[in-house]
C-alpha cells in the first residue's frame, strides 16, 4: 500500500489541488515506490488575497485569451460568490467572441481565495431564462 500525491492545475481556474490516492502494488506494472506527479502555477499566477484581486482574466504567450468585462460580488466572507461577464479570444476571427457569463465560488483559506466551484452560463438565452425564473419566484415571495 502506498500514497501518490498529485498536484494539478485546473485549466483557467488558476488553482492548485492536492489529491492523495491509496493504491496497491498491483496498480503498477513495476513495483516501485509511490510516484509524485506535479505541476506548478507560473509565478505571476499567485492566488488572490483580496476580492479585488480575483479575476478570470487569462493570458497565454502574450495573448489575453479570456477578457473579464464585468464583475459583481454577490456575497463576501469565508465563502465569496462573484458573477463575471467575459469574452473569449477567437484566433480564427482575431477578435473576442460574444459576451459570456460565469458564477464563481471561492473559499478564503490561509489568507487566500481558492476557487471551489463555477457555473458557466452558456448563452444569452440561458441568462435570460435564469433572470426570468428568479424574477417570477421573487414576485411570488413579495406577494405572500
Amino acid at each position: 500500500m502506498g500514497i501518490a500525491v498529485t498536484l494539478c492545475l485546473r485549466p483557467r481556474a488558476l488553482s492548485l489541488s492536492l489529491s492523495i490516492f491509496s493504491f496497491t502494488e498491483a496498480c503498477f506494472s513495476t513495483k516501485e515506490k509511490p510516484i509524485l506527479y506535479y505541476c506548478f502555477l507560473p509565478e505571476e499566477k499567485n492566488m488572490a488575497a483580496t476580492i479585488e484581486e480575483l479575476t478570470i482574466n487569462y493570458e497565454e504567450d502574450g495573448q489575453q485569451l479570456v477578457k473579464e468585462t464585468g464583475k459583481v460580488v454577490l456575497s463576501k466572507g469565508a465563502w465569496t460568490t462573484i458573477i463575471y461577464r467575459y469574452n473569449n479570444w477567437k484566433p480564427a476571427l482575431e477578435a473576442y467572441d460574444k459576451d459570456m457569463y460565469t458564477i464563481r465560488r471561492y473559499q478564503k483559506k490561509n489568507g487566500e481565495y481558492m476557487p471551489k466551484s463555477k457555473f458557466n452560463i452558456s448563452s444569452a438565452k440561458q441568462a435570460q431564462q435564469i433572470v426570468d425564473a428568479l424574477s417570477d419566484w421573487l414576485s411570488v415571495e413579495e406577494g405572500k
